[in-house]
């Protein structure tokens, strides 16, 4: 199974992947895509876009959204 990055509402798929490990068994048991230095900007820009109307709404609200 592969896990792809989510970014600013999308699915992206990176370029570079990784092997996920079972500490148990040592097999494979997942790929994870690892974002290079492009995607983590743009993950940070997408962060800090969705945090600015968040920090608009009440803790309570924001709380309730949450669980």
């Amino acid at each position: 199974m592969r896990h792809h990055l989510f970014i600013g509402g999308a699915w992206r798929e990176a370029s570079s992947v990784s092997q996920v490990r079972s500490p148990f068994s040592g097999q494979v048991v997942a790929e994870a895509d690892q974002a290079d230095g492009a995607l983590m900007e743009e993950a940070l820009e997408a962060a800090r876009a969705a945090a600015r109307p968040f920090r608009a709404i009440s803790r309570y609200s924001r709380s309730r959204l949450l669980s």
